[in-house]
């Protein structure tokens, strides 16, 4: 057997460093699905109080398993698994389950059960078949906002509780200690349930019309400018751009207060790879005191090295239009600067909004190529992440997953450790080229014949933002791999969100 390299991208956290309490004011989330909707509340720093939860218990159910406020479990007929329990009022905001592995003479798919009791109740708010989940039949779970993608079944419907939750997975698979860390859980703890939306299984005619409005955005995100109430207010600027190599272009923005919501490039025919490789800059406030966002074009708007164009909910392409919906507020002015090897030609068009809210950040963006820059991206201090592009090249052979651990082959997998999978990407050689998407998270295995084998992906926290309530570094680890000329290149862009604007 060949030996295999294993790539792993992954988030480190250290140990906690709390924000003093009341420090600041910021953004409370409520639960309410409008809040899919509004891509602005991206850019808002949470309330201080606010705490990511982590999972504390992961363990096969027993009969005489309880909640924390005392409601009574029943495992099913094959056990279950607890993969949450909390106390206290909070938001779950993104569920993750991998795929489970395939018995041999048994139908594919999931056929295990996803059980949440919340608030102490001894009957579940919900009992969902994964399958359905996945499938997004559950009147509260449409597609896009639910479904599969890369290699598991997810869903971003938020699900508001008041004094707890617990949330079993229940079934064929659940209950295999190999498996246990297939089921993976975002969600944040309030300081207390004042404004929140409770969660019920039925949604209301208020909630079936936010869910129209949510599943036409995630639908045609390239049209998530803007919500409605804000539509009219967008302004347009447009910058023409025609350089020869080695040439740098610096724009001054609009006048501020005002938040950029969209960042379009049109490129002009026969300079896409000049374009992909051009570095972007952006400075806030002051050009003089260092980027806020640092990256090359083809990371800024996720026009990967052997990718077919396509749209996620923050980044994509529409014909010749390529689009970063990242929200980015500044006070007073900012700077944008393209510094490009080859001759470009194009337009640059920004879309702002007049304003800024009190509790909004900066938009920030690094980009680390791996072996060249190890290290990784230091993220600290008040704020939160956003999510991440990543691309490699090279002699790759990502690792294969232990026997019975989901589906055969190889994946690529990435992780937050304590707070879930960041990235699980099938990339088995059975599994056709392409991406394998959804709005929120995406991965790409290029063509079998294509030598060295390209993959890529990326992961979307609009709805589930990670609170730097301690510091975060996010790199590319290259585990088991006895030289670094054996993995070729990877390259890894990181957004956030920061008190800071710039380094």
């Amino acid at each position: 057997m060949s030996s295999v390299s294993s790539l792993l991208l992954w988030l480190a956290l250290a140990p906690v460093v709390a924000p003093a309490a009341g420090e600041g004011s910021g953004y409370r989330p409520t639960g309410s699905l409008d809040e899919l909707v509004d891509l602005g509340l991206l850019a808002r720093l949470r309330d201080p109080r606010i705490r990511p939860l982590k999972l504390v218990a992961e363990r096969p159910a027993r009969r005489d398993d309880r909640t924390s406020s005392g409601a009574a479990v029943r495992p099913g007929a094959h056990g279950g698994a607890v993969i949450a329990d909390w106390v206290g009022p909070g938001i779950v905001q993104r569920i993750w389950l991998s795929d489970p592995p395939e018995d041999p003479g048994r139908p594919q798919g999931p056929r295990d059960r996803l059980r949440i009791y919340l608030d102490g109740r001894q009957q579940p708010a919900l009992d969902l078949a994964v399958a359905d989940l996945a499938a997004g039949r559950h009147p509260h779970f449409p597609r896009p906002l639910a479904g599969r993608a890369a290699g598991g079944v997810f869903s971003y419907v938020p699900i508001a509780f008041r004094s707890g939750c617990r949330i079993v997975l229940d079934g064929p698979h659940a209950d295999r200690d190999r498996d246990r860390d297939r089921a993976h859980v975002s969600a944040i703890a309030l300081p207390d349930a004042a404004g929140l939306t409770p969660f019920q299984a039925e949604p209301s005619p208020v909630e079936r019309a936010q869910l129209e409005r949510a599943v036409s955005a995630w639908s045609r995100p390239q049209d998530l400018v803007a919500p409605d109430r804000d539509r009219l207010a967008i302004e347009t600027a447009e910058y023409l751009v025609e350089g020869i190599a080695r040439s740098t272009h610096r724009f001054l923005m609009p006048a501020g207060p005002r938040t950029i919501r969209a960042l379009e490039l049109e490129v002009a025919p026969g300079t896409e790879e000049a374009w992909r490789t051009a570095r972007l800059r952006l400075m806030w406030e002051d050009a003089h005191s260092g980027a806020g966002v640092d990256l090359p074009v083809g990371f800024a708007f996720a026009r990967l090295p052997e990718t077919e164009p396509f749209q996620s909910l923050l980044m994509g392409q529409s014909g010749s239009t390529w689009s970063n919906r990242f929200p980015m507020p500044y006070r007073r002015q900012a700077f944008l600067q393209i510094d490009a090897e080859a001759a470009i030609r194009g337009t640059i068009r920004v879309r702002t909004v007049p304003g800024t809210a009190v509790e909004d950040g900066y938009f920030r963006a690094d980009y680390r190529e791996i072996p060249s820059r190890p290290g990784g991206c230091e993220l600290a201090g008040r704020g939160h992440y956003a999510g991440m592009v990543w691309a490699a090249r090279g002699p790759i052979e990502v690792p294969r997953r232990p026997q019975g651990f989901g589906r055969p082959g190889r994946d690529l997998r990435g992780v937050i450790p304590g707070l879930g999978s960041e990235l699980l990407i099938a990339a088995n050689s059975s599994r056709p080229a392409g991406w394998e998407m959804s709005p929120a998270v995406g991965g790409f295995r290029g063509r079998g014949h294509l030598t060295p084998q390209p993959v890529a992906a990326y992961r979307w926290h609009a709805a589930d933002p990670v609170l730097l309530d301690r510091p975060l570094r996010a790199t590319v680890d290259l585990e088991d791999v006895p030289a670094p000329r054996a993995v070729g290149r990877a390259a890894l862009a990181v957004f956030w969100y920061s008190q800071r604007p710039g380094p």
